[in-house]
C-alpha cells in the first residue's frame, strides 16, 4: 500500500514511461488498460476483493469518489 500511494507500484503505463514492451492491458479482468486507479479500484476482480474485505473486517465503504490515498488515510488514520 505504500507503494500504492506514492504511485510506484509498476503498472503497464508507469513501465511504459520506462520504455518497457508489454500488453497494457490489466490481466485481471482483460477489458481496460492497467493504471494503478484500475489495478486498486475499478477492475472487478479487484472490487471483489475490496468487497469481501469490507465485509470481513467491517471497513467503510468508501472507494465512491476517492482516490487510493484518500481511502486509505480515512482507513488508517494517516
Amino acid at each position: 500500500m505504500w507503494l500504492a500511494i506514492r504511485n510506484r507500484v509498476p503498472t503497464w503505463d508507469i513501465l511504459q514511461k520506462r520504455n518497457k514492451q508489454g500488453p497494457s492491458i490489466c490481466i485481471m479482468c482483460i477489458s481496460e488498460d492497467e493504471n494503478i486507479e484500475h489495478l486498486f479500484i475499478k477492475c472487478p476482480f479487484a472490487q471483489q476483493i475490496w468487497s469481501d474485505i469490507v465485509q470481513w473486517y467491517g471497513f467503510p465503504n468508501l472507494w465512491q469518489g476517492l482516490n487510493i490515498e484518500d481511502c486509505l488515510r480515512i482507513w488508517f488514520q494517516i
